[in-house]
């Protein structure tokens, strides 16, 4: 029987050097959808650039990820360790 449940998607962000975390990290969230999305009635999507991001171009790298996800997305995971990221040639301001 179809059921109806908000969904929440989760960017998960980080520098290139945390690949595994990021893979850890989706996993853990699709595990908790499996075993608690029917009992809650809610639903998070786990939002990285590598699987919800198509090919485009005319605008900068970054510029066309915030529009395609970050823009999107409900709540922001951040991961850091060695490096803190790269300069992305533009500073965001949100306003909510």
């Amino acid at each position: 029987m179809a059921k109806q449940a908000p969904f929440y998607r989760i960017l998960i962000a980080s520098p290139s050097d945390l690949h595994k975390e990021r893979k850890v990290i989706r996993d853990a969230i699709n595990t908790w959808n499996t075993q608690n999305a029917d009992i809650f009635n809610i639903i998070f999507l786990p939002t990285m650039w590598e699987t919800n991001t198509v090919p485009t171009m005319g605008d900068r790298p970054q510029e066309i990820i915030n529009q395609q996800i970050v823009d999107k997305s409900d709540l922001l995971l951040g991961v850091f360790w060695t490096r803190i990221g790269s300069p992305t040639g533009s500073c965001r301001i949100w306003n909510y």
